[in-house]
Protein backbone atom coordinates (compact mmCIF):
# COMPACT_ATOMS: atom_id res chain seq x y z
CA UNK A 1 0.00 0.00 0.00
CA UNK A 2 2.13 3.53 -1.58
CA UNK A 3 1.32 6.39 1.11
CA UNK A 4 -1.03 8.49 -1.06
CA UNK A 5 -3.64 5.39 -0.38
CA UNK A 6 -2.76 4.83 3.09
CA UNK A 7 -3.03 8.60 3.88
CA UNK A 8 -6.23 8.86 2.16
CA UNK A 9 -8.06 6.16 4.13
CA UNK A 10 -6.48 6.90 7.41
CA UNK A 11 -6.95 10.72 6.53
CA UNK A 12 -11.01 9.75 5.90
CA UNK A 13 -10.86 7.30 9.22
CA UNK A 14 -9.77 9.87 11.30
CA UNK A 15 -12.24 12.57 9.67
CA UNK A 16 -15.39 10.13 10.44
CA UNK A 17 -13.89 9.79 13.80
CA UNK A 18 -13.80 13.62 14.64
CA UNK A 19 -17.02 14.87 13.23
CA UNK A 20 -19.47 11.38 13.56
CA UNK A 21 -21.34 13.85 16.33
CA UNK A 22 -22.40 15.63 13.29
CA UNK A 23 -25.37 13.15 12.76
CA UNK A 24 -29.36 13.19 11.51
CA UNK A 25 -31.23 10.62 12.53
CA UNK A 26 -28.52 8.08 13.48
CA UNK A 27 -27.01 8.51 10.21
CA UNK A 28 -23.41 10.04 10.66
CA UNK A 29 -23.63 12.86 7.39
CA UNK A 30 -19.86 12.64 7.37
CA UNK A 31 -20.01 8.97 5.53
CA UNK A 32 -22.12 9.83 3.10
CA UNK A 33 -19.72 13.34 1.62
CA UNK A 34 -17.53 12.41 -1.44
CA UNK A 35 -14.75 12.74 0.14
CA UNK A 36 -12.28 11.78 -2.54
CA UNK A 37 -14.19 13.92 -5.16
CA UNK A 38 -13.53 16.82 -2.05
CA UNK A 39 -9.82 16.29 -2.20
CA UNK A 40 -9.47 16.13 -6.02
CA UNK A 41 -11.19 19.23 -6.35
CA UNK A 42 -9.39 21.33 -3.71
CA UNK A 43 -6.40 19.97 -4.74
CA UNK A 44 -5.61 18.28 -1.21
CA UNK A 45 -4.92 14.90 -2.48
CA UNK A 46 -1.17 16.66 -2.64
CA UNK A 47 -0.66 16.23 1.24
CA UNK A 48 -1.56 12.78 1.36
CA UNK A 49 1.52 12.49 -0.59
CA UNK A 50 4.12 14.08 2.26
CA UNK A 51 5.47 12.14 4.79
CA UNK A 52 4.63 14.34 7.50
CA UNK A 53 0.86 14.12 6.65
CA UNK A 54 0.48 11.03 8.75
CA UNK A 55 1.70 12.98 12.15
CA UNK A 56 -1.48 14.94 12.19
CA UNK A 57 -4.03 11.83 12.00
CA UNK A 58 -4.82 10.32 15.40
CA UNK A 59 -5.98 7.19 13.29
CA UNK A 60 -3.51 5.87 11.00
CA UNK A 61 -4.06 2.32 8.91
CA UNK A 62 -1.10 0.63 7.84
CA UNK A 63 -2.02 -2.17 6.61
CA UNK A 64 -4.68 -2.49 3.73
CA UNK A 65 -6.51 -5.26 5.15
CA UNK A 66 -6.98 -3.32 8.19
CA UNK A 67 -9.13 -0.24 6.17
CA UNK A 68 -12.42 -1.62 6.51
CA UNK A 69 -12.44 -2.95 9.78
CA UNK A 70 -11.96 0.65 11.02
CA UNK A 71 -15.14 1.64 8.24
CA UNK A 72 -17.75 -1.12 9.24
CA UNK A 73 -17.09 0.16 12.95
CA UNK A 74 -18.86 3.43 12.11
CA UNK A 75 -21.36 1.59 9.24
CA UNK A 76 -21.37 -1.74 10.04
CA UNK A 77 -23.78 -1.26 12.77
CA UNK A 78 -26.44 0.67 10.30
CA UNK A 79 -26.48 -2.48 8.00
CA UNK A 80 -26.79 -4.58 10.52
CA UNK A 81 -30.24 -6.86 8.87
CA UNK A 82 -30.31 -9.59 11.18
CA UNK A 83 -31.35 -7.81 14.08
CA UNK A 84 -33.94 -5.82 12.04
CA UNK A 85 -37.75 -6.44 11.72
CA UNK A 86 -38.93 -9.35 8.97
CA UNK A 87 -38.28 -8.96 5.56
CA UNK A 88 -40.55 -6.42 3.90
CA UNK A 89 -43.58 -7.15 1.68
CA UNK A 90 -42.67 -4.28 -0.96
CA UNK A 91 -41.34 -3.62 -4.66
CA UNK A 92 -37.94 -3.64 -5.81
CA UNK A 93 -36.46 -0.51 -5.82
CA UNK A 94 -34.34 0.31 -9.11
CA UNK A 95 -31.96 3.74 -8.31
CA UNK A 96 -30.90 3.80 -12.07
CA UNK A 97 -27.71 6.35 -11.34
CA UNK A 98 -25.18 4.84 -13.67
CA UNK A 99 -26.95 1.68 -13.69
CA UNK A 100 -28.33 1.20 -17.25
CA UNK A 101 -31.18 -0.19 -15.88
CA UNK A 102 -33.07 0.09 -19.15
CA UNK A 103 -30.64 -2.69 -20.40
CA UNK A 104 -32.36 -5.27 -17.37
CA UNK A 105 -35.56 -3.94 -16.56
CA UNK A 106 -37.92 -5.86 -18.89
CA UNK A 107 -37.21 -8.63 -17.29
CA UNK A 108 -38.29 -7.69 -14.13
CA UNK A 109 -42.01 -7.89 -12.97
CA UNK A 110 -43.56 -4.37 -13.52
CA UNK A 111 -46.12 -4.87 -10.73
CA UNK A 112 -43.10 -5.50 -8.44
CA UNK A 113 -40.51 -2.91 -9.35
CA UNK A 114 -40.76 1.23 -8.93
CA UNK A 115 -37.76 2.49 -10.73
CA UNK A 116 -36.16 5.76 -9.59
CA UNK A 117 -33.94 8.14 -12.57
CA UNK A 118 -32.90 12.01 -12.86
CA UNK A 119 -36.20 12.38 -14.63
CA UNK A 120 -38.52 11.53 -11.29
CA UNK A 121 -36.83 11.19 -8.54
CA UNK A 122 -37.53 14.95 -7.91
CA UNK A 123 -41.40 13.99 -8.24
CA UNK A 124 -41.06 11.16 -5.94
CA UNK A 125 -38.41 12.53 -3.10
CA UNK A 126 -38.70 15.75 -3.45
CA UNK A 127 -41.96 15.93 -2.56
CA UNK A 128 -41.28 14.71 1.29
CA UNK A 129 -39.40 18.36 2.23
CA UNK A 130 -40.13 19.35 5.50
CA UNK A 131 -38.51 22.17 7.21
CA UNK A 132 -35.21 21.11 9.29
CA UNK A 133 -33.55 24.53 9.36
CA UNK A 134 -33.46 24.45 13.30
CA UNK A 135 -31.76 21.20 13.11
CA UNK A 136 -29.55 22.18 10.18
CA UNK A 137 -28.05 25.34 11.78
CA UNK A 138 -27.21 23.21 14.92
CA UNK A 139 -25.28 20.89 12.93
CA UNK A 140 -23.57 23.61 10.98
CA UNK A 141 -22.43 25.55 14.21
CA UNK A 142 -21.43 22.14 15.82
CA UNK A 143 -19.19 21.32 13.17
CA UNK A 144 -17.48 24.74 12.47
CA UNK A 145 -16.73 24.23 16.53
CA UNK A 146 -14.85 21.01 15.80
CA UNK A 147 -13.12 22.83 12.53
CA UNK A 148 -12.10 25.29 15.32
CA UNK A 149 -9.82 22.53 17.27
CA UNK A 150 -7.50 22.41 14.35
CA UNK A 151 -6.50 25.48 13.33
CA UNK A 152 -2.88 24.08 12.24
CA UNK A 153 -4.33 21.21 10.50
CA UNK A 154 -3.36 20.61 6.55
CA UNK A 155 -7.03 19.68 5.50
CA UNK A 156 -9.19 20.86 8.44
CA UNK A 157 -8.07 24.76 8.21
CA UNK A 158 -8.35 24.62 4.74
CA UNK A 159 -11.10 27.53 3.96
CA UNK A 160 -12.50 25.57 0.65
CA UNK A 161 -12.71 22.05 2.32
CA UNK A 162 -14.95 23.63 5.68
CA UNK A 163 -17.04 25.31 3.17
CA UNK A 164 -17.62 22.20 1.04
CA UNK A 165 -18.42 20.17 4.54
CA UNK A 166 -20.68 23.01 6.06
CA UNK A 167 -22.54 23.65 3.14
CA UNK A 168 -23.10 20.01 2.55
CA UNK A 169 -24.48 19.28 6.28
CA UNK A 170 -28.19 20.74 5.34
CA UNK A 171 -28.30 19.63 2.03
CA UNK A 172 -27.59 15.93 3.35
CA UNK A 173 -30.25 16.56 6.26
CA UNK A 174 -32.45 17.35 3.93
CA UNK A 175 -31.87 14.02 1.41
CA UNK A 176 -31.91 11.89 4.64
CA UNK A 177 -35.17 12.87 5.60
CA UNK A 178 -36.91 12.71 2.35
CA UNK A 179 -35.51 8.68 1.67
CA UNK A 180 -36.84 7.88 5.15
CA UNK A 181 -40.19 9.91 4.14
CA UNK A 182 -40.37 7.70 1.11
CA UNK A 183 -39.51 4.38 2.36
CA UNK A 184 -42.19 5.13 5.42
CA UNK A 185 -44.94 5.57 2.57
CA UNK A 186 -43.55 2.82 -0.56
CA UNK A 187 -43.09 -0.55 0.99
CA UNK A 188 -39.74 -1.87 -0.31
CA UNK A 189 -38.10 -5.11 -0.13
CA UNK A 190 -34.60 -4.52 -1.60
CA UNK A 191 -32.65 -1.49 -2.91
CA UNK A 192 -30.70 -1.94 -6.27
CA UNK A 193 -28.15 1.02 -6.94
CA UNK A 194 -25.25 1.60 -9.59
CA UNK A 195 -22.66 3.05 -7.68
CA UNK A 196 -22.71 4.22 -3.94
CA UNK A 197 -20.34 6.69 -4.61
CA UNK A 198 -22.66 9.16 -4.33
CA UNK A 199 -24.06 10.82 -1.32
CA UNK A 200 -27.62 9.90 -2.45
CA UNK A 201 -27.08 6.45 -2.97
CA UNK A 202 -25.02 6.51 0.09
CA UNK A 203 -27.93 7.95 2.01
CA UNK A 204 -30.56 5.64 0.44
CA UNK A 205 -28.56 2.73 1.12
CA UNK A 206 -27.69 3.70 5.11
CA UNK A 207 -32.09 4.91 5.03
CA UNK A 208 -33.05 1.46 3.56
CA UNK A 209 -30.33 -0.77 6.04
CA UNK A 210 -31.66 1.19 8.98
CA UNK A 211 -35.67 -0.11 8.25
CA UNK A 212 -33.57 -3.87 8.01
CA UNK A 213 -34.29 -3.15 3.77
CA UNK A 214 -31.14 -4.98 2.27
CA UNK A 215 -29.34 -3.54 -0.76
CA UNK A 216 -27.64 -4.52 -4.22
CA UNK A 217 -24.59 -2.43 -5.62
CA UNK A 218 -23.73 -3.26 -9.22
CA UNK A 219 -20.15 -2.60 -10.21
CA UNK A 220 -20.77 -0.30 -13.16
CA UNK A 221 -16.86 0.02 -14.33
CA UNK A 222 -13.32 -1.08 -14.23
CA UNK A 223 -12.81 1.18 -11.80
CA UNK A 224 -16.13 0.98 -9.55
CA UNK A 225 -14.45 -0.85 -6.62
CA UNK A 226 -15.65 1.33 -3.90
CA UNK A 227 -14.48 1.65 -0.74
CA UNK A 228 -15.81 1.83 1.95
CA UNK A 229 -18.53 -0.81 1.03
CA UNK A 230 -22.32 0.62 1.84
CA UNK A 231 -24.79 -1.80 0.31
CA UNK A 232 -25.53 -5.07 2.07
CA UNK A 233 -24.13 -6.99 -1.25
CA UNK A 234 -21.76 -5.35 -4.08
CA UNK A 235 -22.50 -7.20 -7.17
CA UNK A 236 -19.01 -7.32 -9.24
CA UNK A 237 -17.54 -8.88 -12.28
CA UNK A 238 -15.14 -11.02 -11.31
CA UNK A 239 -12.68 -12.96 -8.82
CA UNK A 240 -10.40 -10.26 -9.26
CA UNK A 241 -12.81 -8.18 -7.81
CA UNK A 242 -13.36 -10.59 -4.85
CA UNK A 243 -9.68 -10.87 -4.13
CA UNK A 244 -9.45 -6.85 -4.22
CA UNK A 245 -12.12 -6.40 -1.74
CA UNK A 246 -10.76 -9.13 0.22
CA UNK A 247 -7.73 -7.29 0.27
CA UNK A 248 -9.24 -4.35 1.73
CA UNK A 249 -10.66 -6.51 4.83
CA UNK A 250 -14.00 -6.80 3.38
CA UNK A 251 -16.01 -9.80 4.62
CA UNK A 252 -16.44 -12.41 2.04
CA UNK A 253 -20.00 -12.82 2.25
CA UNK A 254 -20.51 -9.43 1.32
CA UNK A 255 -19.37 -9.66 -2.24
CA UNK A 256 -21.12 -11.45 -4.92
CA UNK A 257 -19.95 -12.69 -8.83
CA UNK A 258 -22.69 -12.12 -10.56
CA UNK A 259 -21.91 -9.60 -14.14
CA UNK A 260 -23.43 -6.35 -14.89
CA UNK A 261 -26.77 -7.28 -16.68
CA UNK A 262 -26.04 -4.41 -19.29
CA UNK A 263 -23.31 -7.05 -20.48
CA UNK A 264 -26.44 -9.52 -21.15
CA UNK A 265 -27.00 -7.82 -24.65
CA UNK A 266 -23.14 -9.72 -25.65
CA UNK A 267 -24.91 -13.00 -24.97
CA UNK A 268 -28.45 -12.41 -25.97
CA UNK A 269 -28.52 -9.46 -28.46
CA UNK A 270 -30.01 -8.04 -30.48
CA UNK A 271 -27.16 -7.07 -32.63
CA UNK A 272 -26.62 -4.90 -35.76
CA UNK A 273 -26.28 -6.87 -38.85
CA UNK A 274 -23.06 -6.76 -41.07
CA UNK A 275 -24.14 -4.91 -44.25
CA UNK A 276 -26.29 -2.22 -42.10
CA UNK A 277 -23.01 -1.55 -39.88
CA UNK A 278 -21.16 -1.17 -43.10
CA UNK A 279 -23.62 1.23 -44.66
CA UNK A 280 -23.76 3.35 -40.96
CA UNK A 281 -20.24 4.13 -41.00
CA UNK A 282 -19.79 4.50 -44.97
CA UNK A 283 -17.11 1.28 -44.69
CA UNK A 284 -15.98 -0.85 -47.46
CA UNK A 285 -17.24 -4.19 -47.51
CA UNK A 286 -13.80 -5.63 -48.74
CA UNK A 287 -12.11 -4.72 -45.90
CA UNK A 288 -11.01 -5.15 -42.45
CA UNK A 289 -12.68 -2.81 -39.27
CA UNK A 290 -10.37 -1.91 -36.24
CA UNK A 291 -11.61 0.13 -33.75
CA UNK A 292 -9.52 2.28 -31.35
CA UNK A 293 -11.43 2.71 -28.60
CA UNK A 294 -10.05 6.01 -26.68
CA UNK A 295 -10.21 8.25 -23.26
CA UNK A 296 -10.52 11.65 -22.10
CA UNK A 297 -6.83 10.90 -20.64
CA UNK A 298 -5.46 8.97 -23.67
CA UNK A 299 -2.71 10.34 -25.16
CA UNK A 300 -3.05 11.57 -28.72
CA UNK A 301 -0.12 11.89 -30.36
CA UNK A 302 0.55 7.88 -28.80
CA UNK A 303 -3.20 7.60 -30.87
CA UNK A 304 -2.28 9.10 -33.60
CA UNK A 305 1.21 7.43 -34.47
CA UNK A 306 -0.56 3.97 -33.87
CA UNK A 307 -3.09 4.78 -36.26
CA UNK A 308 -0.07 6.34 -39.21
CA UNK A 309 1.19 2.84 -37.94
CA UNK A 310 -1.94 0.65 -39.16
CA UNK A 311 -2.66 2.51 -41.64
CA UNK A 312 0.30 1.35 -43.57
CA UNK A 313 -1.51 -1.70 -44.43
CA UNK A 314 -4.18 -0.94 -47.24
CA UNK A 315 -6.47 -3.53 -46.07
CA UNK A 316 -7.86 -2.43 -42.71
CA UNK A 317 -10.25 0.85 -42.18
CA UNK A 318 -9.76 2.53 -38.28
CA UNK A 319 -12.84 3.70 -36.31
CA UNK A 320 -12.39 5.87 -33.62
CA UNK A 321 -14.61 5.34 -30.55
CA UNK A 322 -14.27 8.20 -28.14
CA UNK A 323 -15.04 7.85 -24.41
CA UNK A 324 -18.95 9.45 -23.49
CA UNK A 325 -17.30 11.73 -21.80
CA UNK A 326 -15.04 12.78 -25.15
CA UNK A 327 -17.90 13.48 -26.34
CA UNK A 328 -19.76 15.18 -23.80
CA UNK A 329 -17.09 18.09 -23.76
CA UNK A 330 -16.35 18.24 -27.05
CA UNK A 331 -13.04 16.56 -26.77
CA UNK A 332 -13.29 14.48 -29.90
CA UNK A 333 -12.79 17.03 -31.76
CA UNK A 334 -8.75 16.80 -31.12
CA UNK A 335 -9.25 13.58 -34.13
CA UNK A 336 -10.37 16.46 -36.35
CA UNK A 337 -7.06 16.17 -37.81
CA UNK A 338 -6.80 12.47 -38.44
CA UNK A 339 -10.22 12.19 -39.90
CA UNK A 340 -9.52 14.97 -42.54
CA UNK A 341 -6.04 13.69 -43.87
CA UNK A 342 -7.06 9.72 -43.82
CA UNK A 343 -10.11 9.15 -45.20
CA UNK A 344 -10.01 5.33 -44.12
CA UNK A 345 -10.52 6.69 -40.75
CA UNK A 346 -14.06 7.43 -39.11
CA UNK A 347 -15.09 8.49 -35.85
CA UNK A 348 -18.39 7.09 -34.51
CA UNK A 349 -20.54 7.40 -31.31
CA UNK A 350 -22.68 4.52 -31.79
CA UNK A 351 -24.20 1.71 -29.63
CA UNK A 352 -20.54 0.19 -28.04
CA UNK A 353 -22.07 -3.57 -28.52
CA UNK A 354 -22.92 -2.66 -32.64
CA UNK A 355 -19.54 -1.89 -32.92
CA UNK A 356 -17.86 -4.27 -31.44
CA UNK A 357 -20.20 -7.24 -33.02
CA UNK A 358 -18.94 -6.18 -36.61
CA UNK A 359 -15.36 -5.15 -35.08
CA UNK A 360 -12.12 -7.47 -36.78
CA UNK A 361 -9.76 -6.12 -34.22
CA UNK A 362 -10.13 -3.71 -30.78
CA UNK A 363 -7.02 -1.25 -29.67
CA UNK A 364 -7.98 0.29 -26.30
CA UNK A 365 -5.97 3.39 -25.26
CA UNK A 366 -7.19 3.95 -22.03
CA UNK A 367 -9.01 2.38 -18.77
CA UNK A 368 -12.40 1.19 -19.99
CA UNK A 369 -14.54 -1.66 -19.87
CA UNK A 370 -14.42 -1.71 -23.62
CA UNK A 371 -11.16 -4.05 -23.85
CA UNK A 372 -13.45 -6.35 -21.48
CA UNK A 373 -16.71 -5.89 -23.77
CA UNK A 374 -14.33 -6.50 -26.71
CA UNK A 375 -13.21 -10.18 -25.06
CA UNK A 376 -16.69 -10.90 -24.19
CA UNK A 377 -17.66 -10.59 -27.96
CA UNK A 378 -14.63 -13.18 -28.77
CA UNK A 379 -12.58 -9.96 -30.56
CA UNK A 380 -8.79 -10.16 -30.19
CA UNK A 381 -8.38 -6.45 -28.05
CA UNK A 382 -5.17 -5.18 -27.89
CA UNK A 383 -4.05 -2.40 -25.03
CA UNK A 384 -2.44 0.73 -25.56
CA UNK A 385 -0.78 1.80 -22.25
CA UNK A 386 -0.19 5.86 -23.06
CA UNK A 387 1.16 8.41 -21.59
CA UNK A 388 -1.34 10.08 -19.57
CA UNK A 389 -4.20 7.30 -19.71
CA UNK A 390 -2.49 4.65 -18.13
CA UNK A 391 -4.06 1.20 -18.29
CA UNK A 392 -5.22 -0.25 -15.18
CA UNK A 393 -3.65 -3.66 -13.95
CA UNK A 394 -6.83 -5.63 -14.65
CA UNK A 395 -5.37 -5.83 -17.63
CA UNK A 396 -1.88 -6.98 -17.40
CA UNK A 397 -2.95 -10.80 -16.98
CA UNK A 398 -3.23 -10.41 -20.93
CA UNK A 399 0.77 -10.21 -20.90
CA UNK A 400 2.42 -9.60 -24.09
CA UNK A 401 -1.03 -8.12 -25.82
CA UNK A 402 -0.44 -5.33 -23.58
CA UNK A 403 2.05 -2.57 -24.46
CA UNK A 404 3.09 1.17 -24.27
CA UNK A 405 4.86 0.39 -27.31
CA UNK A 406 2.81 1.58 -30.21
CA UNK A 407 4.73 -0.41 -33.19
CA UNK A 408 4.45 -3.66 -31.31
CA UNK A 409 0.72 -2.97 -31.02
CA UNK A 410 0.44 -2.33 -34.92
CA UNK A 411 2.83 -5.22 -35.38
CA UNK A 412 0.35 -7.41 -33.35
CA UNK A 413 -2.74 -5.95 -34.58
CA UNK A 414 -1.98 -6.79 -38.11
CA UNK A 415 -0.81 -10.60 -37.46
CA UNK A 416 -4.03 -10.95 -36.07
CA UNK A 417 -6.36 -10.21 -38.31
CA UNK A 418 -6.24 -14.21 -39.84
CA UNK A 419 -8.63 -16.25 -37.60
CA UNK A 420 -6.24 -18.83 -38.19
CA UNK A 421 -2.75 -18.41 -37.00
CA UNK A 422 -0.40 -19.02 -34.53
CA UNK A 423 -0.17 -15.06 -32.84
CA UNK A 424 -3.91 -15.62 -32.88
CA UNK A 425 -4.44 -19.25 -31.22
CA UNK A 426 -1.57 -17.90 -28.28
CA UNK A 427 -3.99 -14.65 -28.05
CA UNK A 428 -7.03 -16.69 -27.85
CA UNK A 429 -6.10 -18.82 -25.12
CA UNK A 430 -4.93 -16.18 -23.24
CA UNK A 431 -8.34 -14.68 -23.87
CA UNK A 432 -10.10 -17.56 -22.34
CA UNK A 433 -8.09 -17.71 -19.06
CA UNK A 434 -8.68 -14.01 -18.65
CA UNK A 435 -12.81 -14.10 -19.38
CA UNK A 436 -12.63 -17.59 -17.03
CA UNK A 437 -11.18 -15.54 -13.94
CA UNK A 438 -12.53 -11.59 -14.91
CA UNK A 439 -16.21 -12.28 -16.49
CA UNK A 440 -17.27 -15.57 -15.63
CA UNK A 441 -21.24 -15.13 -15.93
CA UNK A 442 -23.07 -15.18 -18.67
CA UNK A 443 -26.40 -14.12 -17.31
CA UNK A 444 -26.30 -11.27 -15.08
CA UNK A 445 -29.91 -10.64 -14.71
CA UNK A 446 -30.72 -14.38 -13.50
CA UNK A 447 -27.66 -14.48 -10.74
CA UNK A 448 -29.09 -10.50 -9.28
CA UNK A 449 -32.60 -11.95 -9.60
CA UNK A 450 -30.76 -15.01 -7.27
CA UNK A 451 -29.35 -12.89 -5.15
CA UNK A 452 -32.46 -10.47 -4.60
CA UNK A 453 -34.78 -13.88 -3.77
CA UNK A 454 -31.82 -15.06 -0.94
CA UNK A 455 -32.24 -11.21 0.83
CA UNK A 456 -35.87 -11.19 0.73
CA UNK A 457 -37.64 -14.42 -0.36
CA UNK A 458 -39.88 -12.87 -3.31
CA UNK A 459 -39.47 -13.24 -6.58
CA UNK A 460 -39.10 -10.37 -9.35
CA UNK A 461 -38.86 -11.95 -12.92
CA UNK A 462 -41.38 -10.52 -14.99
CA UNK A 463 -43.61 -13.78 -15.76
CA UNK A 464 -44.15 -12.71 -19.23
CA UNK A 465 -40.37 -12.19 -20.40
CA UNK A 466 -38.03 -14.44 -18.67
CA UNK A 467 -34.63 -13.95 -19.79
CA UNK A 468 -32.28 -16.79 -21.25
CA UNK A 469 -29.38 -17.41 -22.72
Amino acid sequence: MNDLLRNFHSFHLDFIQKFKSIQHNGIPLVVLMEMKKVCNKLKLDLEFEKETFKEHLNIQVNQLNEIHKHYDAVIGPLLDVKKKNPPIDGKLLICDFVLYADSFIQYLDPSQTFVLNNANSNQFIGKYAVDNSKKKSELVQNAKQIFENFKSHPIYSNPGFQRTVLSAIPVLVDQVTKIELFLKEVPVSCVIIGTTERAFTRSLTLVAGKKGIPSICFQHALTALEIPVFATRNAVFGKYEVEWYLSYGVAGHRIEITGHPRHDRIFMGPHLSKPDFQQNLGLNPQKKYMVVATHPDSDISLVTSLIQNLLKNPSIEIIIKPHPHEFAFNRHQRYDPLLSRYPNVKLTNMDVYFLLHNADLVIVTGNSTFGLEGMLFNKPVLFLKTKHGGMLDIYDDMGRYVSSDVNTIAEMAIQLLPEQSALRNDYNNHRNEFVLRRYPKKCAVLEILELVFQLTGKQFINPNNKPHI
